[in-house]
């Protein structure tokens, strides 16, 4: 980043400008909105608590104790809501600034004690638990507040549940319960809490009698408390909809299904926006109300609650671009805002790592619950339409059906560790010819379930082991032949209605199953999130020929911390076939250049954007990015395009965008069940069609893999023809796995070269 003076003061400087931080407050008026705080965590209306706890420390940066102890509060209510993006920024400067002098031991262990959860959620428990064990140390000898103390009990037992199960973590749930029950006032929503996730813990671990009495004993406590709209009281309905449905009642599912939806409608409202909201309030009680449905045989209204189950992160930016298109004032307060977060956290990337980052942090913090305010003062659709299976029909091509799995796992939540009791297993295809039909694919139990599962795990951990392996992979015959036992077993019984089908639109297939594995099954295959985006989509006219701009990003060339990546030849076919193309990278400032093309609209009618290089997968999604130069470095005419800023600051909305990096559709799997990536971030922008790699992917395969798909898209005229996407890439990939060299050999025949491309959007 290039600037005229430092970016600390200009962070001081916009701050000022934009009126960031508000009048100090007094110490009586802040201890009375103490309680007010309380309250609205209480409610969960997290974004007035947010702009109140950043208020607070906005204004108390000149003394650093309190400084550290509303970092503190932030910390804890993002991490609370799930805001892993506004938890990350906290943590890191409450430790930071606790080690510069601010605040004592009891200070310094909270901030660590938040940064091993936040850790152990976002990365691993072995990640985090040297802060634990910090946090640990500190806390047994400082007068920590009794909350402090519980919620460190508490996190003993999320550590080793994460770690060995939930059978060795009962015990610690317990301790951590008697000692609030002893230090805390009854009742108190921090017991509640504790009573919750015993009772969840016992329940995995086989002791249900006792988890239904813990159950009862924390809807007794929240009910107290005036709690019974809480998220917490959405997880107790999940346990009870489980041991409802193994005794086979299901007017007893239904209600606590109803319940469930009931709870989370009424709580989204205080959530903020997009990640936090979907991982707190996701919409599990619609999956469990299909499950009913698909029990009475109620195929029609089934397919509509599985619409309004699917997707809820990707829903809801997607229903945010498609409002923003018709409101582009509100879209420049979004983008004002972001501008902001932008500057914040290009001078937290430029600081050093020992430095106390108080003022970027306090700037990042402070946009940030601004733009949740924001956004929850504009009229945003919470739920989008519903969509018949009829409405699917109109929309598929001839030769096209589209097929789609759920699966329910009873009695647990935990495939790794094995302690789901059942799975069922659901298909559903719709054709334009033959219209809708579910079927039960696989119903297992016991210890054919628990093979299943171990089966499936570990073939997800061969292939990522293989593709991170930094040596020539060889075929593997026996790797291919379980996928195809694994594909069959999955997709199998829809291959009978798949009889003359040439392409399919795939919803909820997991991202390590593919069809092409399947005796029977069409190789060319879209995957799309939600119904409601592929109804979206498909309605949406493509843009006129003559209307459309080709930008090409180069982000391969060598930078610090950046390996080497030949796109010569991949970026030398596109010039060919695209001769008015753009190229952007190397030296050059290309985001730069970006707000240019955005200030202009070019961005929003672009035909194709190809991105070639590197992709970054940081710990939150956020801050996920594409390298669009050699260059890793951030900020305002930098280096780094962030899922963020393609959120809320870009219009960037291609046909086909193609990211022919690592991993650019790997992301993370999240509670609300499904991956979090760029190739999420780019349709929820409103790309008709995006091409990403599911693992790390090798230079040269991945140069001959482009070669293949872009002649092939160029032989059917252009990509919105239809099923042409879909086509050319199982073309690429057919070819690629059958290419041979000089000596006659497959050098590509091993599926992490060819099967890690998939197609998001319309085929």
């Amino acid at each position: 980043m290039h600037l005229g003076t430092s970016p600390k003061t200009l962070v001081l400087l916009c701050a000022l400008a934009a009126g960031l931080f508000r009048p100090a407050v007094a110490d009586d008026a802040r201890d009375a909105a103490t309680a007010d705080f309380a309250g609205l965590r209480r409610n969960q209306d997290y974004i007035a608590a947010y702009v109140m706890a950043v208020d607070a420390a906005a204004a108390g940066t000149a003394d650093p104790r309190r400084l550290v102890a509303d970092l503190n509060r932030i910390a804890g209510l993002a991490y609370e809501c799930g805001d892993h993006f506004a938890a990350t920024l906290a943590v890191d400067a409450a430790v930071a600034a606790a080690r510069a002098g601010g605040g004592d031991d009891r200070h310094l262990g909270e901030a660590l004690l938040w940064r091993a959860l936040l850790r152990r959620r976002l990365l691993s428990a072995g990640d985090a638990r040297a802060d634990l064990q910090a946090a640990d140390s500190l806390l047994a000898t400082a007068q920590a507040d009794p909350r402090v103390r519980g919620r460190l009990k508490q996190a003993h037992a999320n550590f080793i549940r994460a770690e060995t199960g939930s059978a060795a973590s009962v015990p610690l749930y317990e301790d951590a319960l008697a000692y609030r029950r002893a230090n805390l006032p009854a009742p108190d929503p921090d017991t509640a809490d504790n009573l919750v996730w015993l009772a969840w813990n016992l329940y995995e671990a086989g002791r249900f009698g006792e988890a239904m009495q813990r159950l009862a004993e924390a809807e007794a406590e929240l009910r107290a408390l005036g709690m019974e709209r809480h998220t917490l009281m959405g997880t107790i309905c999940e346990l009870r909809f489980d041991q409802a449905a193994l005794a086979g009642d299901l007017a007893a599912c239904r209600e606590t299904a109803l319940q469930e939806i009931r709870i989370q409608q009424a709580a989204r409202p205080g959530f903020p926006f997009g990640y936090a909201r979907s991982a707190a309030c996701s919409p599990l009680g619609y999956r469990r109300l299909l499950w009913v449905q698909l029990q009475e045989g109620r195929w029609e209204d089934a397919f509509v609650t599985w619409g309004q189950s699917q997707s809820p992160v990707t829903r809801e930016f997607y229903r945010l671009r498609r409002w923003l298109e018709a409101h582009p004032a509100a879209r420049a307060d979004l983008r004002r805002i972001y501008g902001r977060i932008r500057i914040a956290l290009a001078e937290l990337d430029a600081a050093p790592p020992d430095a106390p980052p108080q003022a970027a942090s306090l700037a990042a913090l402070q946009a940030w619950a601004d733009l949740q305010e924001t956004l929850r003062g504009l009229d945003l659709p919470t739920e989008g339409p519903e969509v018949p299976a009829a409405a699917v029909q109109d929309h598929l091509e001839a030769g096209s059906a589209l097929v789609g799995t759920v699966s329910f796992e009873l009695g647990g939540s935990n495939p790794e560790r094995l302690t789901v009791r059942r799975q069922d297993r659901w298909l559903v295809v719709v054709r334009p010819d033959t219209g809708l039909r579910w079927i039960l694919g696989e119903s297992a139990t016991g210890d054919t379930l628990a093979a299943l599962l171990r089966e499936d795990v570990a073939l997800r951990r061969t292939l990522q082991r293989a593709a991170a392996w930094p040596t020539a992979v060889a075929a593997d015959p026996e790797l291919e032949r379980r996928l195809r036992r694994q594909a069959t077993r999955i997709l199998g019984p829809a291959v009978p209605h798949l009889q003359g089908v040439t392409t399919v639109v795939s919803i909820g297939l997991s991202q390590m199953v593919r069809m092409e594995f399947c005796p029977g099954a069409p190789a060319a295959v879209a995957t799309v999130p939600a119904l409601e985006i592929f109804a979206d989509l498909a309605a949406r006219p493509a843009l006129a020929e003559e209307d459309r701009d080709v930008l090409l990003v180069d982000g391969g060339r060598p930078g610090p911390g950046l390996r080497a990546l030949d796109t010569s030849g991949e970026l030398a076919l596109l010039k060919q076939l695209y001769p008015a193309a753009r190229t952007l990278g190397g030296a050059a400032a290309t985001e730069a250049v970006l707000e240019q093309w955005d200030a202009a609209g070019r961005l929003g009618r672009l035909g194709l954007a190809h991105f070639g290089g590197h992709i970054r997968n940081a710990t939150v999604p956020e801050r996920d990015a594409l390298v669009v130069s050699g260059r890793e470095e951030d900020g305002p005419g930098g280096d780094l395009v962030e899922a963020g800023e393609l959120l809320y600051f870009y219009d960037l909305r291609p046909d086909l965008a193609v990211l022919a990096g690592c991993s650019s559709a790997h992301g993370r799997p999240r509670t609300w069940n499904e991956y979090s990536s760029l190739a999420q971030v780019l349709l929820s922008s409103g790309a008709r069609h995006v091409v990403a790699s599911r693992w790390d992917v090798d230079d040269r395969a991945t140069a001959l893999f482009m070669d293949r798909f872009y002649r092939a898209l160029d032989t059917a005229g252009t990509a919105d023809a239809p099923g042409a996407c879909a086509a050319a890439l199982a073309e690429a990939a057919r070819w690629l796995r059958e290419v041979r060299d000089a000596d006659g050999r497959q050098p590509y025949a091993h599926p992490i070269y060819w099967a890690g491309f998939v197609l998001y959007g319309l085929p």
